[in-house]
């Protein structure tokens, strides 16, 4: 299933750049809300010592990235 979504992604992304006036490569596509969200949170740059606020009714998945 995921190839399959994976081969049309580049034609989707055409679509939406075309319907919002946009670069295709601006676009970024995931399959779900946790694959979202840990992208996200992979991305900010944290150091030892930093703190980090959760909440109990995060996704598991989440709390731990």
């Amino acid at each position: 299933m995921w190839s399959n979504l994976d081969l049309a992604l580049p034609e989707a992304k055409e679509e939406l750049a075309e319907l919002i006036d946009c670069d295709p490569g601006g676009i970024a596509l995931n399959r779900n809300s946790t694959e979202g969200l840990c992208t996200a949170i992979f991305g900010i740059p944290l150091a030892a010592g930093d703190q980090v606020v959760v909440s109990p009714w995060d996704y598991p998945s989440v709390r731990a990235a």
